[in-house]
């Protein structure tokens, strides 16, 4: 029987996905993990009485904590499966993509490359900004938790897979880096894709152009 989830999130996620577990589980015990620390500090055994779900979190969880649990991890991708892996959002901000979502997967060793339990999609315009795509599949994945929660919460075993599969391409923090390498001689269409996918960096890259050895980086209005 399933007794105990650990929760991998935001302080202001805990309360909603908190309420949604437990109204399938009235036994059930959540216990929030703000952060890797946090799930560092979960003792084996009592990984192997629990389930653990993430959701929209970018802590990867360490493979010998996926093997010790007992039923299993669930994450919560703020994106299609058409994009795994950093900043999805960005990537079809930059592509211009006509439907974005997000995915609820098995957790495996390989980052984004578990069984697919759900998607959430929706369409959109090209052009769609990066932030608007981002909001709407923060929107689709609270959707879709209310969706699964009843079986996150009350299912011992494996949740069923759908018919889905991840894109080929895994998207990086390298990968953005390089997106964010702007030549000088780069044309004005691409200079748009760039900015509107990448212009508000990922905390550690930043669109810049190098003029006689002095960096130049973007910095949204």
């Amino acid at each position: 029987m399933l007794r105990r989830i650990l929760l991998l999130c935001e302080e202001v996620e805990r309360p909603f996905l908190t309420e949604g577990l437990t109204a399938h589980g009235k036994d059930l015990d959540v216990l929030h993990l703000p952060d890797a620390a946090a799930l560092q500090a979960v003792k084996p055994a009592l990984l192997g009485t629990a389930r653990l779900i993430a959701f929209s979190s970018g802590i990867i969880v360490p493979a010998e904590a996926l093997d010790a649990l007992g039923h299993g991890a669930y994450n919560f991708h703020p994106g299609p499966p058409d994009y795994p892996g950093w900043m999805p959002a960005a990537f079809a901000a930059y592509d211009g993509v006509r439907e974005f979502g997000a995915t609820a997967h098995a957790m495996s060793a390989k980052v984004d490359g578990g069984a697919i339990v759900g998607v959430k999609t929706f369409a959109c315009e090209p052009g769609t900004s990066r932030a608007e795509l981002a909001r709407g599949a923060y929107l689709a994945l609270l959707a879709l938790f209310r969706v699964l929660a009843p079986a996150l919460a009350s299912l011992p075993t494996p949740l069923p897979t759908i018919d889905a599969s991840w894109g080929p391409r895994k998207t990086t923090r390298a990968l953005f880096a390089s997106y964010c390498d702007v030549q000088p001689d780069i044309d004005r269409a691409e200079l748009v894709r760039r900015l509107r996918g990448f212009g508000e960096g990922d905390g550690r890259s930043r669109p810049t152009v190098w003029l006689h050895g002095v960096p130049f980086r973007y910095a949204p209005d």
